[in-house]
């Protein structure tokens, strides 16, 4: 098992290097936005990465393709970077490369859309830009909240297990359960007359350990908990990246994922530990779930 810290890939400053004792052994670069693919960003970003190689050694390097506005089924410009990604990962022999569905839509407009060929689209050119480049990095999917963080726009297509069903045997799949309790604490709010069925597309109950059904496809697993459900009625917003003990859903639920994540750890399995810090050049949540982590681990 690979602890691991995420920094923003076109911002060295962010590095968790060892001398900052962190308690991580890996790093995840990550991107966020379509400017990002830009060359003037994009290649110092590979350059950064190159120099990562030989400090935290390839293994435990990850990279985080960018979600907004890079949708990579229908922008053959978003495709070819995506294309590209996977094949500098691979001369760099990096662990692997992770990205999202990035299908995002207005809640409104998932009304007349077929989710099952929707996911259809995006695992049929995942599988066509996993089969471009012969490789042993890696390529997963990460799942997704059933609702956004504003209560505006959603990406509803890989959300729960069942949702995963059809991965083909070349992907893998990353398991975030910052995204996954809160699509749990989402379908309970709804299921409690909380907030309406009309806003979720894609409504199935679930249990934590379900995820456990895709062990053999999870390649990466990302952790934080999330404060507050976001709903489009009230405008309420939910904030990622929290502390367990700061969590809506209490910490006990985060203890018991730690239980199950052991049930399926690997010793080339990362957790990359997604916490928002007041100052990411001098991070202090990160100590904090790293050193609650380990001390989990050690009890379950």
């Amino acid at each position: 098992m690979i602890l691991s810290i995420p920094f923003l890939a076109t911002n060295p400053d962010q590095i968790p290097y060892f001398d900052k004792d962190y308690g991580n052994q890996g790093v995840e670069a990550v991107l966020f936005n379509y400017r990002d693919l830009e060359d003037d960003n994009w290649l110092p970003v590979w350059k950064t990465i190159e120099k990562l190689v030989p400090i935290f050694g390839a293994q435990n390097l990850t990279f985080h393709f960018p979600v907004n506005n890079s949708d990579y089924v229908d922008n053959c410009f978003v495709k070819n970077k995506l294309i590209e990604a996977l094949s500098r990962a691979t001369d760099l022999n990096l662990s692997g490369i992770v990205v999202h569905s990035n299908r995002i839509r207005n809640i409104s407009e998932w009304s007349t859309i077929n989710l099952m060929s929707e996911r259809n689209k995006v695992l049929d050119t995942l599988a066509h830009i996993r089969n471009r480049v012969q490789s042993k990095t890696w390529l997963a999917l990460e799942n997704m909240p059933v609702m956004d963080n504003y209560g505006k726009e959603i990406d509803p297509l890989f959300v729960f297990p069942q949702d995963f069903k059809n991965i083909p045997f070349d992907l893998g799949i990353v398991w975030d359960f910052c995204h996954y309790t809160n699509s749990m604490a989402a379908v309970d709010a709804v299921r409690e007359g909380k907030q309406k069925k009309i806003y979720y597309p894609n409504y199935q109950e679930t249990f934590l350990e379900d995820f456990l059904s895709l062990q053999n496809k999870i390649k990466h697993i990302h952790f934080s908990a999330f404060y507050n459900l976001s709903n489009p009625d009230t405008e309420e917003i939910c904030c990622e990246g929290v502390l367990p003990k700061e969590s809506t859903m209490g910490e006990p639920i985060y203890k018991q994922a730690v239980k199950l994540i052991k049930r399926i750890e690997r010793p080339d399995m990362h957790v990359v530990f997604e916490v928002q810090e007041q100052d990411y050049t001098q991070r202090q949540n990160a100590v904090s779930i790293i050193d609650w982590f380990k001390k989990e681990w050690d009890h379950a």
